[in-house]
């Protein structure tokens, strides 16, 4: 005992120095960290830790406080004897950001206890949001440890400058609605890749956790509605008669479930009702309640499965979520079980509060709201943000079901990952909803917004570390996963790809550098370069094409360089494109905007307003090769030419395959690619060249007027103007 008492104070010092330091990890650190092999597919010695959790809470809304108590059971399934445990109670950052400030810190946790299953206690040590406990005895190596928690919880305002993902927001006459989320002790991971997950919680950065099983209990007064990670147990006595009796007559067609908001009306305030959930293989647990909600449901079937799809926000400023939340829900979850294979929960929660949005097994909390307008109003107004704000949110949360909740990933470690995957898969279901979806992530020649940002980080970072999270984690991920998609990987399908690694991780925790290898092994391409320059640089793509010589059949000509073949281009005002692109001018006519097709939008023609035909793109006037093809400029004393050479320079750093389109004074175009290969200095290096000269033959004779790279605008270049030339 006197042993196991020095190791765990040598194992404490251990990691409070790698607390210390933590922050201060360089990606190189990290980037190796793997638990699967060369191929990317676990390990034949994978292993992970595994959870029950019974927990009975009490929920007091006047007071914003929660108390309760668990009986865990810890399955420590690794090799390795365990002389401590660790876990997170992450709210108390807060109080410790409250207390530098001299501001009211009563919130987070006041009291915990923790004693064994013989009601012994147990050693308490805590560091940041982390604290240990230190069993009486070593937990075996495929043993299982059972001990209790007791603890309190004082909820923060969702609101709060803080930004918390937990909390609650307050409407009138006593209504509350809480979003209740970290909230009990949660294990931190603990894995062969790197020990235990000690990464401190700064603010930014998200979560490292474990599978497990729950079994909750959640009492409060009885005017409230309880939606929750899992399936409800008891729906027979949580439920009025008129809830219950719609609950279990539930089919695809949306239903209004009697709301909170009417159910609230004679019911004592002070009255208690328990809501029982229980959820199975889920990396967390969590809930929402309210005395004011509206409750739409739909019961859908995909792949032969059943989903209870449930939708709730607050009775004010609920017109947009009532228009799209449920569509946009049914839509997404469809589009991916199409796309990734089973819908990985029976019943899926969205649920609107104030605040910053946040994905957790089974419901989702989605902070955009808009105008605050009657549900039965025909004309309000709304701008074309708000509307895809709401539904564009509801699509990103929805999509996490994949990253995090499928394959468990280490958010914190590598908050790239996840939300990278997510912004990806929520351009697609977006796109799928309408074409001209205002898509804030993943569109390759919106990416200057990002990486051309003098201060724009390296995606593989701390989320803390990062100079813009949104950039870095979001959407210059997004991009990347797409021009991999559209441009690296054409004759592959990366999406098949995507879901065969969902297939093969499901319940597994990943990192980054498997998901590597396992795109590499699949589709047998030298990737390394993509990995290295996207997600471990802040370097971007920039190609320019210079030195332009046509070849005839007796002799080539040599046109100008840059410098001054600009005065044959079209006039046009880069700066001014540029702005519009960034302040997503909208062109309302139909013939510039893309079709609706079979999207969501075009097939549902309720749910069209007056930006269904918007587009943000402004792809006519902001490329300068469409200003060539539909430019008069008189050029017929050009000679037959029979190729071209010409010269590509890679000024961003990015190495990327070359497309080239030479368009001829008839309308018509020729189309070449160049591998990326081309750059590489050797197969197995992501050393890259910083020039290329080039030369293309063609089949018969023709009269070039200009010449273009990146005509599809697939490789994320960031900026547009040098990617043409026109022939004077």
């Amino acid at each position: 005992m006197h042993n196991i008492k020095i190791y765990c104070v040598l194992f404490l010092l251990v990691m409070s120095l790698d607390l210390e330091a933590a922050t201060d990890n360089k990606p190189q650190n990290i980037i190796e960290m793997s638990l699967g092999n060369n191929d990317g597919l676990p390990n034949d010695s994978y292993w992970q830790q595994k959870l029950d959790y019974k927990i009975i809470a009490k929920l007091e809304p006047k007071n914003k406080y929660l108390t309760a108590s668990a009986e865990v059971t810890y399955y420590n399934n690794s090799p390795t004897d365990l002389l401590i445990l660790w876990f997170e109670l992450p709210q108390q950052r807060f109080k410790e950001e409250k207390q530098k400030t001299s501001e009211s810190n009563d919130i987070a946790t006041k009291y915990l206890q923790v004693t064994d299953k013989y009601g012994t206690p147990l050693k308490v040590v805590w560091r940041g949001t982390f604290f240990s406990i230190e069993p009486t005895q070593p937990i075996k190596a495929r043993s299982e440890f059972v001990f209790h928690f007791s603890w309190d919880l004082t909820l923060i305002n969702r609101s709060d400058a803080l930004q918390p993902r937990s909390g609650f927001e307050t409407f009138d006459e006593d209504k509350f609605l809480f979003g209740v989320a970290q909230w009990f002790p949660r294990a931190v991971a603990y894995s062969a890749a790197r020990g235990w997950s000690l990464t401190p919680f700064l603010g930014k950065g998200e979560f490292s956790l474990e599978l497990a099983d729950y079994d909750v209990e959640i009492n409060l007064p009885s005017n409230y509605l309880v939606l929750a990670t899992g399936q409800l147990k008891n729906p027979d006595t949580a439920l009025s008669k008129k809830q219950y009796k719609q609950w279990l007559t539930l089919t695809d067609t949306p239903v209004f479930i009697s709301s909170s908001v009417e159910e609230s009306k004679g019911k004592l305030k002070n009255e208690n009702k328990k809501w029982h959930f229980e959820a199975y293989n889920v990396r967390d647990f969590s809930f929402a309640a309210g005395n004011n909600l509206i409750w739409q449901s739909q019961k859908i079937k995909v792949l032969d499965k059943s989903i209870r799809l449930n939708v709730s926000y607050p009775d004010n400023g609920r017109w947009l979520w009532h228009q799209y939340a449920l569509p946009a829900t049914r839509h997404s979850v469809n589009y991916l079980t199409e796309l990734l294979g089973v819908f990985p929960f029976k019943t899926l929660n969205v649920v609107n509060i104030t605040g910053i949005s946040m994905e957790y097994p089974g419901i989702k909390f989605v902070g955009f709201r808009g105008p605050n307008v009657e549900v039965n109003k025909e004309e309000i107004k709304y701008t074309r943000t708000e509307k895809y704000d709401v539904i564009g949110g509801i699509i990103h949360e929805v999509a996490h079901s994949y990253f995090p909740m499928t394959v468990n990933t280490d958010e914190r470690l590598e908050g790239f990952f996840d939300e990278g995957l997510t912004s990806y898969l929520s351009y697609l279901v977006e796109q799928a909803w309408n074409p001209n979806f205002q898509s804030f992530y993943g569109k390759p020649y919106r990416v200057f917004e990002a990486n051309h940002k003098v201060d724009y980080s390296a995606p593989y970072q701390l989320a803390d570390k990062v100079s813009n999270k949104l950039d870095s984690h979001y959407h210059v991920p997004a991009v990347a996963f797409n021009v991999l998609n559209k441009l690296v990987l054409e004759k592959h399908n990366f999406n098949e790809i995507l879901a065969n690694f969902i297939k093969q991780w499901r319940s597994k925790r990943a990192y980054f550098k498997d998901f590597e290898n396992f795109v590499s092994a699949q589709s047998n391409e030298n990737l390394q370069w993509f990995w290295h320059y996207w997600f471990e640089t802040n370097k971007r793509v920039d190609l320019s094409i210079d030195n332009v010589e046509l070849i005839s059949a007796s002799e080539s000509i040599e046109f100008p360089t840059h410098q001054t073949q600009h005065k044959h281009k079209p006039q046009e005002n880069i700066a001014a494109i540029n702005y519009a692109i960034v302040k997503n001018t909208a062109v309302s006519d139909p013939s510039q905007a893309k079709l609706l097709g079979n999207s969501f939008e075009g097939l549902n023609l309720s749910k069209q307003d007056q930006y269904t035909h918007f587009s943000d793109d402004v792809e006519l006037a902001a490329f300068h090769w469409e200003m060539c093809a539909y430019s008069q400029m008189n050029n017929s004393h050009q000679i037959l030419s029979s190729g071209v050479k010409f010269t590509v320079n890679n000024i961003g750093g990015i190495p990327s395959p070359i497309e080239l389109k030479v368009i001829l004074n008839n309308g018509e175009s020729l189309n070449k690619k160049w591998p990326v290969e081309y750059w590489l200095i050797n197969i197995d290096s992501v050393k890259s060249k910083k020039s290329l000269q080039l030369e293309w033959l063609f089949e018969k004779n023709v009269k070039i007027k200009c010449v273009v790279v990146d005509p599809r605008r697939m490789t994320g270049d960031t900026q547009r103007e040098n990617n043409y030339y026109a022939v004077p």
